[in-house]
């Protein structure tokens, strides 16, 4: 259970996780592809399958300097840096470069999306996914599935390690996140190599101090809000392109670490990738707003800061870069 929480506060930062890195099969950077990547929306008409393929094609048309994104944002006595970060990745993956490491060095404190790893947190966690992960009614994943659903779904189960009765007690929701976190483990994605993970550790090493933008409570009831009806569409959905996981997390991250926004921007940035407007609101944009006057209150604050969010909050007409220029902040990319 104690990884299922933490599965559920990591991947729930984005709806779509990044993780792994392959090489990109498309590399052209023209104006005109990337224009065309900005300007093309995915169908609401398609299918979600289709809506995520279209998506993961479109993005590959562009592409970036080489290394993950990081942006700066500065006056007389403030700097902060603000970088992208992926939940999950490969212990091959060398994601550190020197002009991150000189801006992360360089801070007196690291703001992240919320607290995982304070014994308060944990607890804070624990009893939301208690109340909100589980059945408490008498229902259980039997009875809230069809017999041929609930088949496919044990055989999905069984294929990450896990009994498929042991999860019988859990909500969709749930079991759609297990789902995804055990098949990305089984290629090797670890959550200890993960960007948060990492900047987390070292920051406590070095005596940073810490601020967080919302709760991990939050994100889980950003996840479980939707009716069980939905939560079943989201798992069988999972369940049917559960051995697409791999392939799509290689690409997202071979996004991430290209520093390609423009890409990611497709994938992200798109409500059609979510399912509905709502639901991207929800995930992105509405949380992307929610940290804007937060991150007003760092630059009052003399010193430097470094901010370490999901990169998918990072690209997109709604990113949090897009919110802070629209308020007149002078946002420079650094790498």
């Amino acid at each position: 259970m104690k990884n299922l929480f933490k599965f559920s506060a990591l991947l729930g930062s984005c709806l779509l996780a990044l993780s792994a890195c392959k090489s990109k099969t498309v590399t052209d950077n023209t104006p005109s592809a990337q224009a065309q990547a900005e300007q093309v929306s995915i169908s609401l008409d398609a299918t979600p399958l289709e809506r995520m393929e279209q998506a993961l094609e479109l993005a590959q048309t562009t592409s970036g300097d080489g290394n993950p994104a990081m942006w700066k944002l500065a006056d007389d006595d403030t700097t902060v840096y603000i970088y992208g970060t992926v939940h999950l990745l490969p212990p091959e993956l060398n994601w550190k470069t020197p002009e991150f490491e000189q801006a992360f060095k360089s801070a007196d404190k690291l703001y992240l999306e919320a607290d995982l790893k304070s014994p308060e947190a944990m607890q804070t966690m624990q009893t939301a996914m208690m109340r909100e992960a589980m059945f408490t009614d008498g229902q259980s994943l039997k009875t809230v599935l069809s017999e041929d659903q609930y088949s496919q779904v044990s055989t999905a189960i069984s294929s990450i390690g896990i009994p498929a009765g042991a999860m019988d007690g859990a909500k969709p929701w749930t079991v759609g996140l297990q789902l995804m976190a055990g098949e990305m483990q089984k290629s090797g994605y670890n959550p200890e190599l993960g960007v948060d993970t990492v900047l987390e550790a070292a920051a406590s090493a070095s005596g940073k101090t810490f601020g967080f933008f919302e709760t991990a409570a939050d994100q889980i009831q950003l996840l479980a809000g939707n009716t069980i009806e939905e939560q079943v569409e989201a798992l069988m959905f999972q369940v049917e392109t559960l051995d697409k996981t791999n392939d799509m997390f290689d690409i997202l991250v071979g996004e991430w670490a290209d520093g390609d926004t423009t890409g990611l921007g497709v994938i992200m940035g798109d409500p059609a990738m979510f399912g509905s407007v709502d639901d991207y609101n929800a995930m992105i944009k509405d949380r992307n707003a929610n940290w804007i006057p937060q991150i007003e209150a760092i630059l009052e604050e003399p010193g430097t800061s470094f901010i370490a969010v999901g990169a998918g909050h990072l690209a997109g007409p709604d990113s949090v870069i897009n919110m802070l220029e629209a308020k007149g902040h002078k946002v420079e990319m650094v790498q």
